[in-house]
Parts: structure tokens; C-alpha cells; sequence
């Protein structure tokens, strides 16, 4: 809980930066761009701000990965008007959680480390790519 109210902290110091950077962005604008890029600055803002907050909080750095890894296609579907949208996101700390689970060992078996790391690099790429390189 306190992990996740640090990151909400992070994505509202990010909005606050971002406010003054979007508008420029989308000069003449309907309201989509600016609201789009909003969204997005404060999807990135938490993510990153959940990265220390994870560490120190206790829950590791395995599930900020786990987290990255099921976050990454929220970002890239940002279909945030839609019910299940939301609701994936409300389940998504409790999935990173399971997937980062040592589940009794001390630390997380090595290919579980490796198929998570994996998977974030792949859902990394596919923001990139998304937002940079397509359409």
C-alpha cells in the first residue's frame, strides 16, 4: 500500500511537469492529444516512481519487472474509457506479486528472473515502438 501511494505521488509530480510540457506538444489540440499525453505522462510517472518504492519497500526489485511487464500493454492499449481496462489494472499488483513469488524458496529461481526480465524487455519495445516508430 505504501508503495503504491509513493507511485501515486511520483505520477502526480509528473503530471504537475507535464502539464507545462503537453500543451506544447499539442498546440492546436481538441482536447485528445493533451488528454492522451496526460494519461501517459502519468502512466510513465508512476511506473517509474514504483521502481524505489518497490525496493525499499520490501516487495523487490522482481516485482517492479513483473509489474513493467504486465503494465507495458496497458500503455500501449491506454483504452482507459473501457471497464475491463481499469480492471486489469486493479489486478495487475496482485499478478506481479504472484509472478515474482519466490513461492517458498529465498529468492526466485533463476529462469523465473529471466522469463520475467524477458517479458519486460518485450513489453518495453512494444511501447517504444508504438509511440515512436508507428503511426
Amino acid at each position: 500500500m505504501l508503495a503504491a501511494l509513493a507511485a501515486l505521488v511520483g505520477a502526480g509530480l509528473a503530471l504537475a511537469l507535464g502539464a507545462a510540457l503537453v500543451p506544447a506538444l499539442c498546440p492546436s489540440d481538441d482536447g485528445t492529444c493533451t488528454f492522451g499525453g496526460m494519461v501517459l505522462i502519468g502512466m510513465a510517472g508512476y511506473l517509474v516512481a514504483l521502481l524505489p518504492a518497490s525496493a525499499i519497500g520490501g516487495l523487490g526489485i522482481w516485482f517492479w519487472v513483473a509489474y513493467l511487464a504486465g503494465f507495458s500493454p496497458l500503455m500501449v492499449l491506454a483504452a482507459v474509457g473501457d471497464w475491463w481496462w481499469w480492471a486489469a489494472l486493479v489486478l495487475l499488483p496482485p499478478a506481479a506479486a504472484i509472478a515474482s513469488s519466490p513461492f517458498g524458496r529465498v529468492a526466485i529461481p533463476r529462469w523465473q528472473r529471466w522469463t520475467l526480465l524477458a517479458l519486460a524487455v518485450i513489453g518495453v519495445g512494444v511501447v517504444v515502438w508504438w509511440y515512436a516508430f508507428a503511426g
